[in-house]
């Protein structure tokens, strides 16, 4: 675009804004996301159109523009007003849209969209990727070599206004200018965050192009049969360290349906990995060899200890709603037969457990209160059975503690001993312990939830007020903000230290339905680890999150003695009792209370405002 060019399509653009400023009538409104009633026009063309979504900029945007053919006069008029203006015009490119968000931060956090329902974004190759609705699950990681990240985008899908199956989208962010892009907004005086105009989106697409069953063999992608993908996450090869966890780098969400599916997607390939192996399950004990289909909400990877397995959580919502873990062999075809070192796109599953392994039921009652001590077994009939488990997360400095959202019974931690004896789990010398948070009772139906670096749990909401909560590791409760217009907030994601800030300074969430946008959240406490560098290959830059390492590597352990202490909770919760799970302390609003003691607060530094009381901490050790 030439200098001349530039300046016509500035001019082009504003008169664009003053002309729907000028052709209004003085009882004519616009519907203003941030407001419970509708504004005139006139009070909103007064602010520069800031928060209108009545039209959009499309200054220095080729993908935004709307080109029309203006006399010479407008341009004059348009100009002439430019010149006595004294509001500043918000200005952005494809990303960071003022006008989308629909995230009201709250307690000093700030929000802006990355990326809404509908868009359209043209790519460099000539392609063009239209963003699908009911957004839900998320990962990111940065690309090998590049300064570029990669983002995986779950729809939750068909499902309210989007008609579409099931499918994972992925958009190619530029780092450098995503980071200036959130500095930008962390400068700006509005709650909004103006990103600057900085366009920072590089492509958008599917983020697979090729698929592979369970066995590893080629076959067709059959989008028509993908239902309620939801959450997600990336887990990086060598998880908890050299040779623990997964060899390689795989984004791992299942199907929120009935016998639905566990899928991972490595590189663009989608692999299955639900589905019963013809191997001998004997060898590895347990249930049926493989991973069962059922309706998985996600799948938490735990620590192991040592290099042959890897063991996940699992969140059944619906389907048998039975807790559960999957205990695979690294390096094992599905027939049981070993392949060593597993090379090959068709041996994924197999060098990373995937392919020949069983499953473990978590037996016991989930506790109303305090804590429960469980164990493992192949009996249903004793497993946790309890509807609405959603999201789980691994402790990112604790790899053997997962916590999850229950929809109707609150958020729980888990922390599992394992035990491995001569190649095997050891299940009759492994236990767990569950603990309720006490912070469930200030956070309505919990869903995804994100175990952050510094200790605090993040937890959305799947209500109609799509409440955004953060527990801080003292057990204080803060809502960090809620969605606009009727709709759950879905997925939680840290992306802090892909930008080289402090764990929990910045977040990736999504307002779910109609239009369903995806958004950063900035912590007013968001602080830089390192300065700003341009350098797409600095080792400073992790290359995914979350990595889950631990802060030293664990060490291979022998199955832990039996424990001869007594169970600590003090209450149990019975299959499906009717506890409720959620009882508010306060009245909630989108302006909280700020009624706590004074001489309690929730961190010696944070700028937050806890919304809540003091409580007790997050998951007390002793007996409650």
């Amino acid at each position: 675009m030439t200098a001349s060019q530039l300046i016509i399509k500035i001019i082009d653009d504003i008169w664009k804004e003053i002309y729907h400023c000028l052709n209004i009538t003085t009882n004519s409104t616009i519907s203003n996301p941030q407001a419970s009633t509708p504004e005139p026009r006139a009070s909103i063309c007064k602010q520069g159109m800031r928060r209108s979504n009545i039209m959009e900029f499309s200054l220095l945007n080729p993908r935004r523009s709307r080109n029309a053919s203006r006399p010479a006069s407008f341009y004059l008029v348009a100009s002439f007003a430019l010149l006595f203006t004294t509001q500043t015009l918000p200005t952005y490119a494809f990303n960071g849209n003022p006008a989308n968000n629909r995230i009201a931060a709250l307690n000093g956090w700030k929000s802006f969209e990355i990326v809404t329902q509908g868009e359209t974004f043209n790519n460099p190759d000539g392609s063009s990727y239209t963003m699908l609705g009911n957004i839900d699950g998320l990962g990111a990681y940065r690309m090998d070599g590049t300064s570029d990240l990669r983002l995986f985008l779950n729809h939750e899908s068909p499902f309210s206004c989007e008609s579409a199956r099931a499918s994972v989208s992925e958009v190619i962010v530029d780092r450098d200018l995503l980071r200036q892009a959130i500095q930008n907004a962390i400068i700006s005086p509005s709650t909004v965050g103006d990103t600057g105009g900085v366009e920072f989106i590089k492509s958008m697409g599917k983020a697979y192009s090729s698929y592979r069953d369970k066995n590893g063999n080629l076959g067709t992608i059959n989008e028509g049969t993908f239902t309620y993908f939801c959450s997600g996450q990336v887990h990086e090869a060598n998880t908890f360290g050299p040779n623990i966890g997964f060899v390689d780098r795989l984004y791992i969400f299942g199907e929120e349906i009935d016998d639905g599916r566990i899928f991972a997607i490595h590189e663009k390939t989608l692999y299955q990995i639900s589905g019963q192996g013809t191997g001998d399950a004997a060898a590895i004990q347990g249930g049926v060899n493989g991973m069962g289909f059922d309706s998985l909400e996600n799948a938490a990877l735990i620590s192991t200890g040592e290099e042959d397995h890897v063991v996940m959580m699992l969140s059944p919502d619906y389907g048998s709603t039975a807790l559960r873990l999957y205990v695979g062999i690294k390096g094992f075809q599905t027939n049981g037969q070993s392949c060593g070192a597993c090379a090959g796109d068709e041996n994924l599953l197999a060098r990373n457990g995937l392919a020949f392994g069983s499953w473990w039921f978590l037996e016991g009652n989930l506790p109303s209160s305090g804590s429960v001590t469980g164990s493992f077994g192949t009996n249903i009939g004793a497993s946790m059975k309890y509807s609405k488990h959603e999201d789980v997360d691994t402790n990112p400095n604790n790899p053997t503690q997962v916590v999850m959202g229950n929809e109707n019974y609150g958020v729980f931690l888990f922390d599992y001993e394992l035990g491995f004896q001569n190649g095997k789990f050891d299940a009759a010398n492994s236990s767990f312990q569950v603990t309720r948070s006490p912070a469930s009772a200030q956070i309505p139906s919990p869903d995804n939830v994100e175990w952050a670096a510094d200790g605090s749990i993040f937890v959305t909401s799947d209500s109609s007020e799509g409440n955004i909560n953060r527990i801080l590791p003292n057990g204080n409760v803060i809502e960090i903000g809620r969605t606009i217009g009727s709709t759950e907030s879905a997925g939680i994601l840290d992306i802090s230290s892909l930008f080289d800030y402090e764990p929990a300074s910045i977040l990736l969430t999504n307002a779910m339905y109609c239009p369903s946008a995806l958004h950063v959240l900035i912590n007013p406490d968001a602080v830089l680890t390192l300065p700003p560098t341009s350098s797409p290959t600095s080792s400073s830059m992790p290359s995914a999150i979350p990595s889950h390492m631990p802060s030293s590597s664990p060490s291979a352990r022998p199955s832990p003695e039996p424990s001869s202490e007594p169970t600590t909770s003090s209450s149990v919760l019975p299959t499906e009792s009717k506890v409720p799970s959620y009882e508010p302390s306060v009245n909630p609003s989108l302006t909280p209370s700020f009624s706590q003691n004074p001489s309690s607060s929730p961190s010696e530094t944070s700028s937050e405002s806890p919304s809540i009381s003091l409580i007790p901490s997050l998951f007390p050790t002793g007996t409650p």
